[in-house]
């Protein structure tokens, strides 16, 4: 594969991993809104949750933070996340949705690996 066709799965697969990203903050919402059984829970869960994602990934995982972890351990930590997303989704009813965000979150990260993003 020469060094255009490189860069052109890396671009799109950029692409990818931020759509997945979106996804599984919105899986996290969806899912945190199910949790509990009263109303305050619903609302700690699907504002909670996706809050603490989010401050966890602009400190941690975002392209230019300071104390950004090193590969390989960025894109398993997303796998995992997005697995807990999808998990959540499962929980809440959405099975379909579940899965097609965990193969597609799988398949992001089978490609950032093999990209070395």
């Amino acid at each position: 594969m020469d060094e255009l066709e490189v860069h052109g799965l890396r671009f799109w697969n950029g692409i990818l991993s931020f759509l997945v990203e979106i996804s599984m903050l919105a899986a996290f919402c969806l899912g945190g809104l199910r949790l509990g059984s009263t109303t305050v829970s619903h609302l700690i869960g699907g504002i909670g949750i996706p809050c603490a994602v989010i401050f966890f990934w602009g400190r941690y995982m975002a392209p230019k933070s300071r104390r950004r972890i090193g590969w390989p351990w960025r894109q398993l930590i997303a796998l995992a996340l997005c697995g807990t997303a999808s998990w959540l989704l499962y929980k809440a009813g959405w099975e379909c949705w579940a899965l097609v965000l965990a193969v597609i979150a799988a398949l992001n990260v089978l490609m950032l690996l093999m990209l070395r993003q």
